[in-house]
């Protein structure tokens, strides 16, 4: 057993510290889900901080922020998600069409269904929470960056979760540095850098999946799941359900509303854990997961790397910086979602996101949206020296990561290598 524990350790340590490997170990991600089973929650994850705790090389202070994070915890998207696997299941009941398993699902999803109707895509008070100790864990993680007066800039999409974020990140900021200030703002006219597919330049990239993607989509996902099947076990007539729903979007419904539990605000002392195996989400976050690669990473199957969409957003992050160390601008903050955060972890080839992956088996190993939790963020952490010389350190979640070039030292990059690279 200690032999299989260490193996195991070791294996999600060749994954996850980024600076020693770029070629994950085929099953790397089943092991990390094995390890901690929460991770199937996939989209729907709660943010949990990693640790950076190498230090900057010999004379260097941290000077500067800039972060790229993702909305924190949310309702379900879709109001309709909580209406629909409600309706589909008492239309089933009135006409005599549930199993016990079924009478059983229902009679306990109504007990949750009134704290979570008509709340689809509303901001909690746990993702209020995530994004307000984040601001104040990166004043007592970085003092010198907030030395003194600091001002900072946050901007964020036309969508009220994102703004909501943004201003409790920007509380938790305050509650440790009373004199923070910064601007703010909030709208369309951002929604061209932080929803990159209203940019631009997604009218120049064909975003729609190619025969190819499509071919091999239908054919993972008919591998990876059985609808029905998964079904059967709560209702006595298919042919029926069919009627009233598509049994795909029937499963998935009943997987939204069970793993957002964890992001809403009521502590539901029934958390339906009997009701998906282990191995029905695990492979439901599989589809999903291949489903975002096509679309945001960068694919062979596709036209071109659909995480282009996201060069404007990376080309104003770099624009600002050498402008904002000579103005004391000290932190720049961006809110958005996992549709701008994963195909920017793509486009920047960010640990190995960036990866082009022929087998649809092992695309997870490279491309692994559970870490694209809620209040998800990249950090570009940037370090001065007393010559003037700037090195950046990026972080995905707080824990250390790699960019596609090499480094001064460990996590450590030259600001001018990374400008180099990522104009070309």
């Amino acid at each position: 057993m200690r032999f299989l524990q260490t193996t195991l350790l070791l294996l999600l340590c060749m994954f996850t510290a980024g600076a020693q490997t770029t070629e994950p170990a085929p099953g790397a991600t089943r092991l990390r889900f094995n390890a901690d089973p929460s991770l199937v929650y996939g989209e729907y994850g709660m943010y949990v901080p990693g640790e950076s705790l190498s230090k900057a090389p010999k004379g260097y202070e941290p000077v500067y922020i800039a972060i790229y994070c993702r909305h924190g915890a949310r309702y379900a998207l879709q109001e309709s998600v909580y209406e629909d696997v409600l309706g589909v299941f008492q239309m089933a009941r009135d006409s005599a069409r549930l199993t016990a398993k079924g009478e059983d699902f229902l009679k306990r999803y109504e007990v949750l269904y009134p704290h979570v109707a008509h709340k689809g895509g509303i901001l909690t008070d746990k993702g209020r929470r995530q994004l307000y100790d984040m601001g104040a864990k990166m004043v007592k993680d970085y003092p010198s960056v907030f030395k003194g007066q600091t001002r900072g800039r946050g901007v964020a999409t036309s969508i009220l979760r994102t703004q909501e974020s943004m201003k409790s990140f920007i509380e938790g900021v305050k509650s440790e540095d009373g004199d923070f200030d910064t601007s703010f703002d909030a709208g369309e006219k951002y929604n061209s850098l932080l929803l990159p597919r209203d940019a631009p330049v997604a009218e120049k990239i064909n975003l729609s999946y190619t025969p190819e993607a499509t071919e091999s989509l239908n054919a993972f996902t008919a591998r990876h799941s059985n609808p029905v099947g998964f079904l059967e076990k709560f209702f006595t007539d298919m042919a029926f359900v069919s009627r009233h729903a598509k049994p795909g979007l029937l499963q998935k419904w009943m997987r939204t509303v069970i793993v957002d539990l964890p992001c809403i605000d009521y502590e539901s002392p029934d958390r339906f854990e009997d009701i998906f195996t282990f191995d029905e989400l695990y492979d439901m976050w599989r589809i999903w997961n291949y489903r975002g690669y096509l679309m945001m990473g960068n694919s062979p199957l596709m036209f071109e790397e659909c995480s282009k969409v996201c060069e404007p957003a990376l080309a104003e992050i770099i624009r600002n910086v050498d402008e904002d160390l000579s103005s004391g601008l000290r932190l720049n903050m961006m809110f958005s979602h996992d549709v701008g955060l994963l195909p920017l972890l793509s486009y920047m080839h960010v640990s190995n996101f960036g990866a082009s992956v022929a087998d649809p088996e092992r695309v997870e190993d490279y491309w692994d949206s559970s870490y694209c939790t809620m209040a998800a963020n990249l950090q570009l952490i940037f370090y001065r020296n007393r010559k003037g010389d700037i090195l950046v350190k990026p972080l995905l979640n707080g824990a250390e990561t790699t960019l596609p070039f090499q480094s001064v030292k460990g996590p450590y990059y030259s600001w001018k290598a990374f400008k180099e690279y990522y104009r070309k």
